[in-house]
């Protein structure tokens, strides 16, 4: 054996695996992303337990350079970058970074958020303690100065994080959803995504799905209740640029989800629960597209084979509506529409 493949084979065998990778998908965030840098280095992790995965979806501002500037003043921290040449979307881009990642669980971090301080420090000692595959860290949002409308209130968590982590299954996320806990992103273990093969869809609202696919592959769910991730609500970000396709989307997940139920029958209540949130979310902004989302229902046929059913229950009385426009109530129908829909698939447990 020649003395590089020694020295190479030494290093894989001696070098840690990290607990950690953070994504951190970046795009037109050069005001922030230093912010963002400087508070992983503020964890109270060793160099050795942290990778830091960048990505850039060419932004075409000065985001490149402060990373660059960033990396090149903390080089014996485990950075990596990665610069798409062409604008690919934030879901390839986090995707991009997932398949390179080493660490044991990844934590999700856009460019223009950043953490608590020492956060992931408690959180691998909660792991520790707890064998933990997916932790619910506290979210704080917070606005820039220009962000003109912003609710009065936020409203209030009500959270008790000792009941919350002596639950499992889908009482463990509805107690914190019915407790206004923000279940978005969570940090999950690398097992069970890649055991899985998940990875984020290129589209609108593409955290929905992938947060719920990995409550559903989590068998030792926990709950952070200290500050950890501070999130930031810009004027040009993508929610609030593409407002109408935001709430398109939130239409296609409302069906979407009820898709998933035979995935595990055993988180119906969530997923239903979820389903009239895409629901309602949507017909706040846009009642004029509620009449229109039941039509699609009711022409698809992929959805429910069981179309004169479906079509019977959607009109509600068969005799006297088959020629009149309906107006559906979701909360009534959804429970009968729930169990025609979804294929039988098993998640792979780790």
């Amino acid at each position: 054996m020649s003395k590089s493949i020694l020295r190479e084979t030494l290093n894989r065998v001696l070098t840690k695996q990290p607990t950690f990778s953070v994504i951190i998908p970046t795009y037109k965030d050069e005001n922030y992303v230093k912010e963002c840098l400087e508070s992983l280095l503020k964890q109270g992790l060793s160099k050795n337990d942290l990778e830091v995965i960048i990505t850039n979806d060419a932004s075409g501002d000065g985001t490149v350079r402060e990373i660059y500037n960033f990396m090149q003043a903390n080089k014996d921290w485990n950075f990596r970058f990665i610069i798409n040449e062409t604008n690919l979307g934030v879901s390839e881009s986090r995707n991009k970074a997932i398949n390179i990642a080493t660490g044991k669980f990844l934590v999700p971090l856009d460019g223009d958020d950043y953490l608590e301080p020492n956060s992931l420090k408690d959180i691998k000692q909660l792991i520790k303690n707890t064998g933990a595959d997916l932790i619910i860290p506290r979210m704080d949002k917070f606005y820039e100065p220009d962000v003109i409308d912003r609710p009065e209130k936020e409203p209030i968590v009500t959270v008790d994080a000792r009941k919350a982590n002596k639950l499992r299954g889908q009482d463990f996320f509805l107690y914190l959803k019915e407790n206004r806990a923000r279940l978005c992103m969570p940090i999950i273990s690398k097992k069970i995504v890649d055991a899985n093969n998940f990875r984020f869809e290129n589209t609108l609202c593409e955290d929905d799905k992938w947060s719920l696919n990995l409550y559903m592959a989590s068998k030792t769910p926990k709950y952070y209740d200290k500050p950890h991730y501070h999130y930031r609500k810009r004027n040009n970000s993508r929610s609030r640029t593409n407002f109408k396709g935001i709430v398109e989307k939130k239409y296609e997940l409302c069906l979407d989800v009820l898709k998933m139920k035979k995935k595990n029958p055993k988180f119906s209540k969530l997923l239903i629960s979820y389903s009239k949130d895409y629901y309602n979310y949507a017909t706040a902004f846009k009642q004029d597209k509620m009449q229109e989302f039941w039509d699609k229902v009711y022409v698809d046929i992929e959805f429910n084979k069981k179309t004169n059913l479906l079509r019977n229950l959607l009109l509600g009385i068969e005799d006297t509506r088959i020629n009149q426009k309906p107006i559906f109530s979701f909360n009534n129908c959804i429970d009968e529409l729930w169990q025609y829909s979804g294929e039988e698939v098993q998640y792979a447990t780790v």
